[in-house]
């Protein structure tokens, strides 16, 4: 009897512990779906946000450093030129002969032309290679002993840095050029025979520069280098022909589409892209980077600006930055 009340019991509870109906899965069903697309909806949104963000802060980052370095070059360009015009040679080819020659006192070489980025190049700068060494050096003498700095293993450097280095400042003020080496000083001081003797004497450690000669450009034709420099990846190079920052061409920022120029003169206030380098006394930079990648969801609004004498680009996704900046020439 009471077995039959158990299993009795048992029967009749199973019956009203019913489940789900296909209805009620169905809308739980729905209702997770829509919450599961929403989740994962703003999770791709905030996911590609933080992507385009974190592209865009790089871009700039380019931006900043490609001109705060071009800046800082044009302030410096013109430092220890002569004072009289003079054509100083540069060998680009690595013969020993001069190929590149910048007249002074022009102290930044106008290049570029209409519909494409613009280059310059700029002479003077002044890297401190060291000082004088070993008492006053006279006038009239055409000598003068300095220590290492940038002439260290000058004698076994390639003819071609030896060629480019051979332009000089004595103190910032005197321009001279070395004709070779001598062995009338003490070692390790080196002794350098310069083209033309001292106008008066000068004391130990008055500083010595090397003159360089640096062009900034624009490069899209070199796959092959590290990092490449394509279309897709524009690099902005700079070539040091004395080879102070490294040899060949260095990448200066990647990513950078545009540089633009203008020039002030000295006889209007207004800004032109071919004027007398004779007059140039502002430079008007503006550089233009973009991001490494597309943004597909813009593809149909994105553009390079058009600026100064270059056009507006053809539509694409490329989210831009653009920094213009006016910089006095210092050493006219």
């Amino acid at each position: 009897m009471k077995d039959k009340f158990f299993v009795s019991s048992l029967f009749k509870s199973g019956l009203n512990n019913r489940g789900f109906t296909m209805v009620e899965l169905l809308v739980s069903m729905t209702m997770a779906t829509v919450v599961a697309l929403a989740g994962f909806t703003l999770f791709s949104s905030s996911n590609w946000s933080y992507m385009v963000q974190e592209d865009v802060g790089e871009t700039q980052q380019n931006l900043r450093v490609a001109m705060d370095m071009l800046a800082s070059d044009l302030r410096h360009a013109g430092f220890g030129l002569p004072k009289m015009t003079t054509n100083l040679g540069f060998d680009t080819t690595g013969d020993g002969f001069d190929n590149l020659f910048l007249s002074t006192p022009v102290t930044v070489t106008v290049s570029g032309g209409t519909g494409a980025p613009d280059s310059i190049t700029l002479l003077g700068l002044g890297y401190e290679a060291g000082m004088l060494v070993g008492g006053s050096d006279e006038m009239g003498e055409n000598t003068i002993c300095i220590d290492d700095g940038g002439f260290d293993n000058f004698s076994t450097a390639s003819v071609q840095v030896r060629n480019n280095r051979k332009h000089i400042s004595i103190g910032g003020t005197k321009y001279s050029t070395v004709s070779g080496f001598g062995t009338g000083c003490v070692a390790p001081d080196r002794e350098l025979v310069l083209t033309n003797n001292l106008p008066h004497n000068y004391e130990d450690e008055t500083p010595i520069f090397i003159i360089q000669a640096i062009n900034y450009a624009i490069v899209t034709t070199e796959p092959t280098a590290n990092p490449p420099c394509t279309p897709d990846t524009p690099c902005l190079r700079t070539t040091d022909h004395t080879a102070l920052r490294g040899n060949g061409a260095q990448t200066l920022a990647t990513s950078i589409e545009d540089l633009q120029l203008a020039y002030g003169i000295d006889s209007s206030t207004s800004y032109n892209d071919n004027p007398d380098p004779d007059d140039v006394v502002a430079v008007r930079a503006t550089i233009v980077a973009r991001t490494e990648t597309e943004d597909p969801k813009e593809r149909f609004t994105m553009t390079r600006p058009g600026i100064e004498d270059r056009n507006a680009g053809p539509t694409d996704g490329f989210r831009r930055r653009l920094l213009t900046k006016v910089v006095k020439l210092r050493n006219r």
